[in-house]
């Protein structure tokens, strides 16, 4: 350990860069759209699955009918 804390800007140097670095692919349009245009699909994704739960469990009432259907969607994704 450092018996000394150097100053403010070099010791979160390292970290300023590591974020800046993250972000960087933003700088780029093309990125940004891919990026926005893929959350708006995941947040379709997310709300028919949802939806998808929500109606097995109100028709139906059971948690087994749910977790069966929940398996025959996961399972040709996993193989």
């Amino acid at each position: 350990m450092l018996d000394f804390m150097p100053p403010f800007p070099l010791y979160y140097l390292h970290m300023i860069k590591f974020v800046a670095n993250r972000f960087s692919p933003f700088k780029h349009s093309s990125f940004r759209r891919y990026f926005l245009v893929q959350t708006i699909s995941m947040i379709g994704t997310w709300s028919h699955d949802l939806a998808r739960a929500w109606i097995v469990v109100e028709m139906l009432g059971k948690a087994a009918a749910l977790g069966l259907i929940m398996l025959s969607v996961a399972l040709p994704a996993s193989i």
